[in-house]
Order: C-alpha cells, then sequence, then structure tokens
C-alpha cells in the first residue's frame, strides 16, 4: 500500500513540474522572428516602385498574383433565404494556393533567412494599439507582421515584444482576405493593389479604437473601402469591405478570409526538464459546433484537400502559447477549406473560409461584407470571450484536464 501510494505522490509531482515548466514558458515565449530593421522597411518601400504604382487595379505581372489561388464562391443554400448586405463578389478566382500561405514558427523564424519580404509588396501601413504593432500591406491588404507589445521574446529582453507573424524569412505566416470570385465582375482581394489613405495610425490616449483604411475601384464604378479596425484592449481585429454600389446593376460578393503558413523550420517545444517540454501541436485547427474543436496537420493537408460546409465556427493556426483565427460571424453559412501548395522556395499551406450565402446590394445603396481576426496569446479568458470553443485551441496534450486551472 506505501509503495503505491509513494507512485502516485511521485505521478503526481511529475505532473505538477511538468505543468510549472509549461507556465513558465507560456509566461515567456520563445525567440521570434528579427524584428523590424531598417533593411527590413527599405526593402518593402522600394518594391512598391518594382510591383507598380500605388492605383486602383489589380498587379498582371507577377507569380504570386494568378487569379487562380483566390477562393471560389461556393453555391448559395437554396434554403438560404438569407441576404446580407456586405461586399464580396468576383475578382477572387479559385481556391488559394499561391501568394499566400499558413503560418510557419513566427516565434522562432530562420535568423539566416533573407529580410526580402516572400510576397509581392507595395506600401505598407502601421497600426499600433496598446497591445498590437501591425503592418498591413497595400498589396492586397495583407496582414503581413504582428508584434505583440505586452509580450517579451524572453525576460532577458523585456523591450523586445514577440513576433507573431511576419512575410520575412523562412517562416512565412500572414492574415489574408478579399472577395470571392463568383462570376465576371472583378473584385478586390489578396492580389489587389489599393490605394492608402495613411500609412501611420496610433491608437491615441482617450481613444478606444482606430481604423485604417485602404481604397479600390473596380472597373465598372463600385468602389470598395477595405477596413482594419482595432480596439484598446483587444487581440481581435475587424475587417471587413465597404462596398459603394454605383454601377446600375445589382451586385452580390462572398467573403473569404485565409492564414498562410510556410513549413515550420523546427519543432517547438525544447525544455530544460528531461530535454522536452510538454508536447505542443502546431498547424491549422478549425471548429465547428457540429464537428467540435478538429486539428488539420500540415501533412495530411499535403495529401487532400480540406472542404465542408459549416453553420458558425473558425479557422485557425495555432502554434505553442499562441493563436492565430478568423472568426466569421456565428449563424452564418461558410464553406471552411485547406490547400497545400508545393514551390521549390518552400513550401506553403492555407487554411481559410468562404461566406456561402452571397451579400446583395442593389445599384445606387451600400453594403459591408467583414470577419474578425484573433492574434494573441491562448489567454484563456480572451479566447473564451472571442468565439465559441476558441479556447480549446488551448493544447496541452493529456495534460489539457489538469492545466486549465492554471489559466484561471
Amino acid at each position: 500500500m506505501d509503495t503505491r501510494r509513494f507512485m502516485l505522490y511521485g505521478a503526481l509531482a511529475l505532473v505538477l513540474l511538468m505543468l510549472w515548466d509549461s507556465w513558465v514558458a507560456y509566461s515567456t515565449p520563445a525567440k521570434p522572428t528579427a524584428l523590424k530593421s531598417t533593411t527590413e522597411i527599405t526593402a518593402a518601400n522600394n518594391s512598391a516602385t518594382s510591383v507598380g504604382s500605388v492605383g486602383s487595379g489589380v498587379v498582371q505581372n507577377s507569380s504570386d498574383q494568378n487569379n487562380s489561388e483566390v477562393p471560389q464562391a461556393p453555391d448559395a443554400p437554396t434554403s438560404s433565404s438569407t441576404v446580407q448586405q456586405s461586399t464580396a463578389t468576383t475578382d477572387v478566382v479559385q481556391v488559394p494556393g499561391a501568394g499566400s500561405g499558413i503560418p510557419g514558427n513566427p516565434g522562432n523564424p530562420g535568423g539566416s533567412g533573407s529580410l526580402k519580404p516572400e510576397l509581392p509588396t507595395a506600401k505598407r501601413i502601421t497600426v499600433i494599439t496598446d497591445l498590437l504593432d501591425v503592418e498591413i500591406d497595400s498589396m492586397g491588404g495583407d496582414i503581413r507582421r504582428v508584434e505583440l507589445l505586452k509580450l517579451p521574446v524572453s525576460v532577458d529582453k523585456p523591450d523586445q515584444p514577440f513576433v507573431l507573424m511576419t512575410d520575412t524569412g523562412k517562416d512565412l505566416f500572414v492574415a489574408q482576405s478579399g472577395l470571392a470570385v463568383n462570376g465576371s465582375r472583378k473584385l478586390p482581394n489578396h492580389n489587389t493593389l489599393f490605394t492608402v489613405e495613411k500609412t501611420q495610425y496610433r491608437l491615441s490616449a482617450g481613444k478606444d479604437e482606430v481604423t485604417a483604411w485602404l481604397n479600390w475601384q473596380g472597373p465598372d464604378g463600385v468602389r470598395y473601402r477595405k477596413y482594419f479596425r482595432f480596439r484598446r484592449n483587444s487581440y481581435i481585429v475587424d475587417v471587413g469591405f465597404e462596398v459603394d454600389n454605383r454601377s446600375t446593376q445589382a451586385w452580390q460578393g462572398n467573403f473569404y478570409a485565409q492564414l498562410v503558413h510556410s513549413k515550420p523550420q523546427k519543432k517547438s517545444g525544447t525544455s530544460s526538464f528531461f530535454t522536452t517540454r510538454v508536447p505542443s501541436y502546431q498547424g491549422a485547427a478549425i471548429y465547428t459546433p457540429k464537428d467540435k474543436f478538429e486539428k488539420v496537420k500540415f501533412n495530411n493537408m499535403e495529401k487532400s484537400n480540406l472542404q465542408r460546409d459549416a453553420t458558425g465556427g473558425w479557422v485557425s493556426m495555432i502554434q505553442h502559447y499562441f493563436t492565430s483565427a478568423w472568426l466569421p460571424g456565428e449563424g452564418g453559412e461558410h464553406r471552411i477549406y485547406s490547400r497545400y501548395q508545393p514551390r521549390p522556395q518552400g513550401a506553403r499551406y492555407y487554411i481559410g473560409y468562404t461566406d456561402k450565402v452571397p451579400v446583395k446590394i442593389a445599384a445606387g445603396q451600400k453594403g459591408n461584407l467583414h470577419s474578425r481576426l484573433y492574434v494573441g496569446p491562448k489567454d484563456q479568458d480572451r479566447l473564451s470571450k472571442a468565439a465559441e470553443g476558441l479556447v480549446l485551441s488551448v493544447d496541452y496534450g493529456w495534460l489539457t484536464p489538469v492545466s486549465n486551472p492554471l489559466f484561471w
């Protein structure tokens, strides 16, 4: 009996020690992507001239601008009579395959990698809040870089923020969005070159939100304003399109959003305890109210493309301590997809969704299409408030049942 009791005490001590190790790591994330440098910023700005002048139009002369990578609008459910007032129509072509990638290991990008952006780039817009320092590229309106200002790289580097997303180096991880192809009308997507109203936005003292704007006008006269709305004390970004249908015909479109990641350079989770930390998952994950939480591993993406219709839910890329997730509106019908793009320079992985029910806007009227993006730590309180089931992205393997109280 005493031997059995001692064995149980020993097992409990081991579990507590591993949980403590995980908590320490949670509080002090691993090394991040290299911080912005003069070289990187200059390269990004100079590339704008090589891509083309900023204006209303779609860049045609880049291999990453192929419309075949843009998601196609799914057939709207015949049983659905819901017509939303939003913007999303046709410039986007098939499901993503190039021009974007899924999150690699942004926390520890290849330090020896080039600082040259891995995607076509134009003007950069910087948005700084109390929690985030974000870069948006006018090429596609992608979120290309995210620094978490309250989370340092390590204890000994408290002034160096952790970089969650980046489009430079070997570990590509960006968030893309646009309007899916559903006809011959040209629509703005992640290959579109937008015009910029301002290049610097900052959440001012006494203000609770700040919004960055990009503009594009279609050949039919329809005007699009893409917006990124940030709020104080929040890791959630509202992303959408305001559509002003100045054409003579009715307009309709479907919003799509995706996360693009390169293959992780190395496995996460090295620790001082028996050389390995509590195993953590890095890859894509989805959630639907019907099927609940499901991991979509990179190697499974290489074998087959995921396609699933769902009502509500979300799509994400998760890694040790951090979650990045597109959060469609609850109750909306979506088509969730994954894609794999083999490339000589390095494979890219996509997880995303497209709205199934198009937004319809009559001639002379305005509408709105939007989604939300969570980019931040695996804070259980924030995740549980952000979306149903998002807290399940906090994965501690077989220790999950006993780890939850650590983060209360």
